[in-house]
């Protein structure tokens, strides 16, 4: 495939607006050949604290006959990941300022001493190279993206081709994170749901209800951010993880019944979810806290006084955010954040009960 073509074809799978597991889809499809290699994950974070929410695969998990020891890899990149100073690492790509960076010319062809994989798993899979290309978009990374090889090392025309697509892919990420947040359904239209953990903390069981609010996050990924929620000696879980998945915003908690490990998921309340849009969109902590106070229908007056900034400071911080979200009005600003997501579309009402 020339190279020009793949850009074209990423930039058309980028301009389609969907949930991020659509996109992984759409987008992987397309690099597999260019690279030459089905080994390809996409992994989603949380842009502000750069915790991993969803490694996405190509296929469905279910069917694969290696997904225990897929798990088991995933798992040493991850410990991998955790060295923030390790050359190759998350971290360490971001400070540097490597969009893109092959494993083996990161430490000169030796993967063994990169300490990447152990030596079983590179063994297993026969492990060559490992490309990373980091999906950032204004200086925010939402996903990280990792091609294996088992034949060959990645050239340097294919880390060049990825460092090209990889804010075409970062702008997409952000943008099916949107589209995410503002198509949820409303808190109340789903009961919560609960996932019964082993003890390794893979998930054993889900209700039904867990299935429908987690979408495909059970199926073409593993939802890492579970792993916030183990209990451990060393550090607490947090009470409540909000996380970012396909299927919208859930509010995430662990407990324990009789000795076995449960985690409940519900949907994330509206101001929850308006928090994370004003995120997503880029806006500073001030502008969070005129919005907040725009949401209480303070007049400009009130929120300069309670603010102790200017009158005219909070029409600036205004015109910034009208100018991020997309609209025109405070009225319209608050019905995005607030009410897109918290009402149900025309097109999904039920006419059940209704007469013209």
């Amino acid at each position: 495939m020339q190279s020009p073509s793949l850009v074209q074809a990423i930039t058309q799978a980028a301009q389609v607006t969907s949930t991020p597991s659509a996109l992984v889809r759409r987008a992987l499809k397309v690099m597999q050949p260019y690279l030459g290699t089905r080994l390809i994950n996409w992994c989603t974070l949380n842009p502000w604290t750069l915790q991993p929410n969803t490694i996405y695969f190509p296929i469905n998990l279910n069917a694969l006959p290696f997904f225990k020891p897929a798990r088991r890899i995933t798992d040493s990149l991850r410990r991998f990941d955790a060295d923030k100073d390790r050359p190759f690492s998350l971290h360490w790509m971001i400070r540097n300022s490597h969009v893109a960076a092959t494993l083996h010319n990161v430490y000169n062809g030796d993967l063994e001493k990169s300490g990447r994989l152990s030596r079983p798993e590179l063994t297993l899979l026969g492990i060559k190279d490992e490309l990373r290309l980091l999906l950032q978009h204004n200086q925010q990374t939402w996903g990280v993206i990792s091609a294996i090889h088992r034949k060959r090392h990645f050239t340097q025309s294919e880390v060049k081709m990825m460092r090209t697509i990889g804010p075409l892919l970062g702008d997409a990420t952000r943008a099916s994170f949107v589209h995410t947040l503002t198509t949820a359904s409303p808190s109340e239209d789903t009961a919560p749901g609960v996932l019964m953990m082993d003890r390794k903390w893979c998930i054993s069981e889900s209700s039904r209800e867990a299935d429908r609010l987690l979408g495909d996050e059970t199926t073409r990924g593993m939802p890492m951010w579970l792993d916030q929620l183990r209990p451990s000696q060393e550090v607490a879980a947090p009470p409540s993880l909000v996380v970012l998945t396909s299927n919208g915003p859930v509010t995430a908690h662990s407990s324990n019944l009789n000795g076995k490990p449960l985690v409940f998921v519900e949907r994330s309340k509206p101001m929850i979810i308006a928090e994370l849009l004003m995120r997503t969109y880029g806006l500073s902590l001030r502008e969070r806290q005129v919005v907040a106070a725009v949401f209480r229908g303070w007049p400009t007056r009130k929120i300069a006084f309670e603010l102790d900034i200017a009158d005219w400071t909070v029409q600036d911080h205004l015109k910034s955010v009208f100018s991020k979200v997309g609209v025109k009005s405070r009225l319209e600003l608050t019905s995005h954040l607030l009410f897109s997501h918290s009402i149900d579309s025309p097109h999904t009402m039920s006419a059940a009960g209704t007469s013209g």
